[in-house]
């Protein structure tokens, strides 16, 4: 780990000796040791040895010391906005378990990973994982993070897509932890939209509501409106995806009202090219009028291409042009900025089962069935979900429909 090497830059910067360092407390043999990564010192060596060096603890659990650890956390990040971690990045983490660095995000990472093989009833590799939460813990001291960690750790979901235990464990760490909770707004933040999401995937509509109401009134306190945002989007979706058009226009109305705070130029693309569209797959004259204006909106924005092509490809198919379809859905073009629970990755999904129906129409039949394979083997996990099971039924009767 890290700590020895931190602890000698700063006693040199500092012109300190070891014995200078240790006073009457600790020998120059035992410092030296530490500071070789030779034996790991205790919590209270390390609050001693800040006091001496007039450095805060938290220097010590902030710095990354490897390669390793500092590419799996930016990972981890990556997918924990889209509230899922595939299966290949834990048995990474659990192989190079040893190689985390002793820092406050490697404590979220376990947590994590603990949930992870709790589901999966791998006990050995659960004990295994505690231990080094533990080790860990020893070295650090810090409520808010602890307690974010504790709340991150109730995407057991992320692996098992089990929404239910996901919901009943964010209900007991409300119960357990409320009074934390209220201190930390980043916690209060994290908790209320993972409840939200929770309740999304379980489709508990009748609790949607005075959830999202909370994530509003705490957005006014913090005066930060980024997770009342993509609260509002999700339910959007949740509601487009489930034809309640009375529910959809509610949301919507409330993120004319947001942007009036935040413009956000996605959100609008998002309202154009997706939710306002009508419901059969041949555009009339308006939506081909409302899907020029967005691209033409995109041309002259600093919005990534990749909208641009993945929005465009129901407007491009509206318009039988096949060839530019498939041209414009390329392998790596997953808005993962929009990807945050089941209902964003079935819009993913939707969007993108233009490309194996362009194929057919253009009698390539078997670079459709590859297209559609690989589309569906990116939410196989999630293939029971009501939503998905209407979307796949709803391709087939068009794919039917071009036979």
């Amino acid at each position: 780990m890290n700590i020895g090497k931190i602890i000698k830059r700063e006693r040199i910067k500092k012109k300190m000796t070891l014995e200078q360092l240790g006073g009457d407390k600790y020998n120059k043999s035992h410092l030296s040791k530490i500071e070789n990564g030779k034996t790991t010192p205790s919590y209270e060596t390390l609050i001693y040895i800040s006091q001496q060096l007039n450095v805060n603890l938290s220097m010590f659990f902030d710095e990354i010391d490897n390669e390793w650890t500092r590419e799996i956390i930016q990972k981890i990040d990556r997918n924990l906005e889209k509230l899922y971690i595939p299966e290949d990045l834990f048995d990474e983490v659990f192989q190079n378990i040893n190689k985390l660095s002793y820092i406050k995000s490697s404590i979220r990472l376990l947590y994590i990973l603990s949930n992870h093989f709790t589901i999966l009833n791998e006990d050995e590799k659960l004990e295994k994982v505690k231990d080094k939460i533990k080790e860990i813990l020893s070295f650090i001291n810090d409520d808010e993070i602890n307690l974010e960690s504790i709340i991150l750790s109730s995407n057991i979901y992320f692996s098992s897509k089990k929404y239910l235990e996901a919901y009943k464990f964010l209900k007991s760490i409300e119960r357990n932890y409320s009074e934390e909770i209220q201190l930390y707004d980043s916690c209060k933040d994290i908790f209320l939209l993972q409840k939200l999401v929770a309740l999304i995937n379980l489709s508990y509509e009748d609790k949607f509501f005075s959830t999202y109401k909370k994530i509003y009134f705490h957005s006014i306190q913090t005066e930060n409106f980024k997770n009342y945002t993509r609260a509002t989007v999700m339910l959007m979706s949740y509601f487009k995806l489930k034809k309640d058009e009375k529910a959809y226009y509610y949301y919507f109305k409330e993120l004319k009202e947001i942007n009036k705070w935040i413009p956000k130029i996605e959100y609008e693309l998002e309202l154009l090219l997706d939710y306002y569209v009508d419901k059969e797959i041949n555009l009339n004259l308006n939506g081909v009028y409302r899907y020029k204006k967005a691209l033409n909106l995109i041309e002259t924005s600093n919005i990534p291409s990749n909208y641009k092509q993945i929005l465009s490809l129901k407007y491009y198919y509206s318009q039988q042009e096949y060839r530019l379809v498939i041209d414009n859905a390329e392998d790596n073009l997953i808005p993962k900025q929009l990807m945050f629970c089941v209902v964003d990755r079935a819009s993913y999904f939707r969007k993108m089962l233009f490309l194996p129906l362009s194929y057919w129409m253009l009698g390539e039949e078997n670079k459709a069935s590859r297209a559609y394979d690989k589309l569906y083997h990116e939410i196989k996990d999630i293939k029971d979900h009501p939503i998905i099971k209407e979307i796949i039924q709803t391709y087939i009767k068009e794919y039917a429909s071009s036979h």
